[in-house]
């Protein structure tokens, strides 16, 4: 299984949030509990790497062979694809037939419930880093975990602009196209939220034309 997650999750996987490992978000799927809420939807965010939210908007009839669509924000501009792996969509149906979830939704319970259901019994499972709080600065100290379910969505946003950046040797149009992928209204978004942390996935940074630090304004430069 982990060599089937290891493909799905090349994943093309907020502001202070971390990127995690992709070896860690591996070991978390192969760990959840095979048909959970916790293990079908986290796995879900990660390979899609969809806003949390957007769990809820997912539906049967717009899963088309392995190709989902979704809506990713509040308007027609977020509509999004994703090729689902086989690996996961096996796991869907067993998680659907096992939960008897008939409706049209995907899942049987709301994003806002999985997360506080991961927060609980989930970092329970799984231990170590997930457990771990960290102090991040911001308009005042706030504690938040160290690893966070928007990681999966930045993890994804990274690869992508890393996949992209080997492409085409050039951090700017790497740029330019993970923000179109990501639906972001501008590249800055994407830059200082996203994919500044690239090394944070557990690879080196692409040999580009162009570096990444001509488009993040240095490794101190903060986006407020």
């Amino acid at each position: 299984m982990k060599q089937e997650l290891a493909t799905a999750l090349e994943l093309e996987g907020e502001k202070n949030v971390s990127c995690i490992p992709l070896n860690i978000v591996m070991e978390a799927i192969c760990t959840l509990p095979t048909s959970s809420h916790l293990k079908i939807m986290f796995w879900m965010a990660a390979e899609t790497g969809c806003r949390l939210k957007a769990l809820d908007n997912m539906r049967r009839e717009r899963l088309i062979g392995n190709m989902l669509y979704w809506n990713d924000g509040k308007g027609k501009g977020h509509e999004r694809r994703k090729e689902l792996s086989q690996a996961l969509l096996s796991e869907l149906v067993r998680y659907r037939k096992d939960n008897k979830v008939y409706d049209s939704r995907l899942f049987g319970i709301s994003a806002e419930s999985f997360r506080r259901s991961f927060n609980g019994e989930g970092r329970a499972l799984l231990g170590g880093d997930w457990q771990v709080k960290v102090i991040r600065p911001r308009d005042t100290l706030q504690v938040g975990y160290k690893y966070q379910l928007k990681g999966l969505r930045k993890n994804f946003a990274t690869k992508k602009f890393r996949d992209y950046w080997e492409e085409f040797s050039d951090a700017g149009v790497a740029l330019q196209f993970t923000a179109r992928d990501m639906r972001h209204k501008a590249v800055d978004i994407t830059a200082y939220h996203y994919i500044k942390e690239i090394n944070q996935l557990g690879s080196e940074e692409p040999s580009g034309q162009t570096t990444l630090l001509a488009y993040t304004g240095g490794d101190d430069h903060e986006r407020s």
